[in-house]
């Protein structure tokens, strides 16, 4: 009958294995480094002899693997519906390697794969996350997101107030207006009056001042945090002369002289007339 059962682990420690029931031997748990490990077992009769050693090898890994999301960077504006996420992965000795990644779209399924990178098509406007996993030969894990935000069309703006050729009594204009981006979002918006220079404004309305009597023309301008834009035009009149409009006084005074000629006329040819007889 079998007297004793040795473990020689890794060619160094020999561990005497208690016989339990029958053939079956066991030992408390031992502690093993990461990294391959062998043990051969020996068993000896009570006359001595000795079996023919059973050799097992195994790997010990509880280092988790790496990975990391190389491209877009976090937080990037893509221009495009198509978009590649390509990472890197590592699990170094003494880890048992890496066995297989996996990809995951805005909370979605997760798709196994042996690439290191995977090309996203027909993403709508707006934020999305995708989610790398990679697995080593343990089952160990590890996670690495990224966020992007696809923008592929143009932010809109459009004017409330005032509506085209609407007439003002007074010098001072507020133009108000509304914009949306389901993109990159607005990042800001600028004005200008006829022509000049554009100004940025952080809100949806601006006062223009001291404006001259006559027609004015507003663009307004928004531009998209992907540097995309669109503008908008309004034209309104100010006339702030009491009679008429812009202009109205100088016809009337026209008007006037030409009375006042055609009045000296009639009166010289009256004297004429009379003078002859």
């Amino acid at each position: 009958s079998v007297a004793t059962v040795l473990a020689e682990i890794d060619f160094e420690e020999n561990v005497t294995l208690v016989l339990a029931s029958g053939d079956l031997v066991y030992n408390d748990t031992c502690s093993f480094t990461d990294g391959e490990h062998t043990i051969r077992i020996y068993a000896n009769d009570t006359q001595g002899n000795c079996n023919t050693t059973q050799t097992v090898t195994f790997t010990v890994d509880t280092i988790t693997p790496s990975v990391s999301i190389d491209s877009p960077q976090d937080n990037a504006i893509m221009n495009a519906s198509s978009v590649t996420v390509t990472w890197s992965g590592s699990d170094p000795s003494p880890g048992s390697g890496i066995q297989t990644y996996a990809y995951q779209l805005d909370g979605g399924a997760w798709t196994n794969t042996t690439a290191t990178s995977h090309t996203f098509t027909d993403l709508a406007e707006g934020e999305h996350t995708v989610r790398i996993k990679v697995y080593d030969w343990a089952g160990n894990e590890e996670v690495a997101s990224v966020t992007f935000i696809v923008d592929t069309e143009d932010p809109t703006v459009s004017i409330i107030s005032p509506e085209d050729d609407t007439t003002f009594e007074k010098d001072r204009v507020t133009v108000e207006w509304t914009g949306s981006d389901e993109g990159s979002g607005i990042d800001h918006y600028e004005v200008r009056i006829d022509n000049s220079g554009w100004e940025t404004v952080d809100g949806t309305s601006y006062e223009f001042t001291d404006l001259n009597d006559g027609e004015h023309t507003v663009d307004v301008r928004v531009i998209d945090k992907s540097e995309k834009a669109s503008m908008v035009s309004v034209s309104f009149t100010v006339n702030t002369s009491p009679i008429g409009g812009p202009g109205m006084m100088e016809e009337i005074l026209i008007g006037a002289g030409v009375g006042v000629a055609i009045a000296a006329v009639a009166v010289a040819l009256y004297f004429l007339k009379w003078k002859k007889t």
